[in-house]
């Protein structure tokens, strides 16, 4: 287990450190120094897909195309962003999921792919949380639709519970999330 309180990451880098293990033995170097430079790919490529989905994102909201790269590009280079990739922090992969489940339920037709997004946010990092409760009441203003409004809420549920089962397996207590 690679982070200490937040599964998600850890189960993303898995493959990653799988190839590292490799090929810390081919290279003769230590495997814990070829492991932990591998895995620091993983917040930049979270904040390199999340640029994209700012610009969609910014496109869904009315804005015009050059008001949607300049929001794309201030996002990438001029929020503390790039920061944390050069570390093995949840916030990039938190960053993405928002950005991606707030694409979604700002589309035309919602559909029930906010469902994975929002339980993985909570396993991303416990304060995504908030994201599915947010995301149905800005569905529920939108559509006034119960049922369709419900699907985020029930994502954070469903992510919450396999992180309380993470936490039950990992440290003998539901409730006990980490050192």
């Amino acid at each position: 287990i690679y982070s200490s309180w937040y599964p998600l990451q850890s189960v993303l880098a898995v493959p990653i450190v799988a190839g590292a293990i490799k090929a810390s033995s081919v290279l003769h170097l230590p495997v814990h120094y070829v492991e932990s430079l591998s895995v620091t790919v993983l917040p930049a490529l979270y904040t390199a897909l999340t640029v994209p989905l700012v610009y969609l994102l910014s496109i869904s909201l009315g804005s015009v195309e050059t008001g949607a790269w300049l929001a794309a590009i201030s996002y990438g280079f001029g929020t503390i962003a790039l920061v944390y990739t050069r570390d093995f922090f949840a916030d990039p992969l938190l960053a993405l999921l928002v950005a991606l489940g707030s694409l979604l339920a700002f589309r035309q037709h919602t559909s029930w792919m906010i469902v994975p997004v929002t339980a993985l946010a909570v396993l991303a990092k416990p304060t995504g949380i908030i994201l599915g409760p947010v995301l149905s009441a800005y569905l529920f203003w939108k559509t006034r639709r119960f049922w369709l409004s419900l699907l985020p809420g029930l994502g954070s549920s469903i992510g919450l519970a396999v992180y309380f089962l993470y936490n039950f397996y990992r440290f003998g207590n539901f409730r006990t999330f980490g050192q």
